[in-house]
This record gives structure tokens, sequence and C-alpha cells, in this order.
């Protein structure tokens, strides 16, 4: 009937909504750290080729993935992947200024939508770890209960000032960074409302960045 056509009309345009996320997002995070990553890897072309070698294949790894599909749902392992090498990227411009802990529960088999930590963890870097002097460390972790697996990315870095974290998942019109808002609504969209991104900070101490994938999603 009419609700139901009208139903599926939403879902689509939803569904339509959430791919032009996912493409603002791609184009958002391509060419900065494109042009980061080439300009690191020049670098190391002459210091130490084999550096370079590795570096170059970590490049590759990172764009395969970011060339899947927005609707894909991706094992856990693959996504931790890229983001391995995203991270191996960004420490060899930083050094060892960024470190990374993995704390992993390894019973929790399942898949989340593509490129849905790596924006997380970027967010992490550039803002919560590059203005802080000294580096810091990014925590992911991932467990479980019987109802959720819950994922978090937690950094010791310089934290989000109140007033900011407030319109921080906010749809603001024109603004820059559009990374986390994509996630949160990417979620809710895939899991429903209340599985958006959560975001707890203290300013000066670090920042937390969790969300919860529910187990009957999981077939």
């Amino acid at each position: 009937g009419e609700i139901s056509s009208l139903l599926d009309e939403i879902k689509i345009t939803q569904k339509r909504e959430s791919e032009l996320r996912f493409e603002m997002l791609l184009a958002q995070i391509n060419p900065h750290f494109l042009f980061n990553a080439l300009n690191t890897i020049s670098y190391y072309c002459s210091v130490q080729p084999q550096t370079a070698k590795k570096l170059i294949n970590y490049l590759a790894d990172y764009y395969r993935q970011n060339l899947a599909d927005p609707n894909t749902l991706i094992s856990l392992r693959q996504e931790l992947q890229h983001i391995n090498a995203y991270i191996n990227i960004e420490i060899a411009r930083f050094g060892d200024k960024l470190k990374i802990n993995y704390e992993i529960d390894d019973t929790a088999f399942f898949k989340v939508p593509a490129l849905i930590l790596q924006p997380i963890i970027e967010n992490s870097v550039k803002h919560g770890l590059r203005s802080k002097l000294d580096g810091g460390t990014i925590t992911i972790t991932v467990s479980q209960d019987t109802e959720y697996f819950f994922i978090s990315v937690h950094d010791d870095g310089i934290g989000i000032p109140e007033v900011k974290l407030a319109s921080l998942l906010l749809d603001i019109p024109g603004r820059k960074s559009i990374g986390l808002t994509n996630i949160h609504k990417r979620l809710m969209a895939i899991y429903g409302p209340d599985n958006g991104l959560h975001i707890d900070s203290t300013y000066g101490t670090g920042t937390t960045v969790s969300f919860k994938i529910p187990k009957q999603e999981e077939d």
C-alpha cells in the first residue's frame, strides 16, 4: 500500500544520503593524506629505500580499502588492516611521537561498515595528538557482551573543549571537517538511532569515541 511504498522511498533516500556522505568523506580524506604520504615517501626514497618501499605498500593497502563500496560490510580484521596501513604512514611522518595499542577481544568476529573506524583514528591523530608536542597514544578497544560488540578509540591528546563537544555531531552546513558527523549518521542509518557515535572528552586529558553494533545484525 501507500505507506509501505512511502517507507521504501524513505529507505532509498536514506541509503542515497548515506552514500553521498560517504563520497564526501572520501573526497575529504584523500587529497591531504595522499599529498602528505607522498612527501614522506619521497623523503625516505633517498635515505631509506626499504622504508619507502614499505610505505608505498601501505599506501596501496590504504587506497584499496578506500575503494570499497560504502554499503559493504567488511570484517573487523580488514578494517584494522586499513587502520594499520594508515597509522604506519602517519608514524613515518611523526616518528615515535605516535603510538597505537590494540586491546581486542580475539573471540569477537563481526563485520563493520567499510571505512567506519579509520576516520575516527584520523580525527584522533589530527585533532588530539598532532598539536601535542610530545605526541601520544591511541588505544583501540574491542569488547562484547551478549547483545553488542563495543568498539572504542581513545587518545590521550589535548581533549575537546565542552562548547565544541556539544556541536561535534550536529550537521552544521559549511563545516570543514565532516568525518565524525558522517560516521554518526551512517551508523544510525544502519543500526538505528540508539547506535550512533558517543564522544567523551576531558579537555587536557583525552578523548574517547565509541559505538556499538547490535549482535542480531550479524546474520
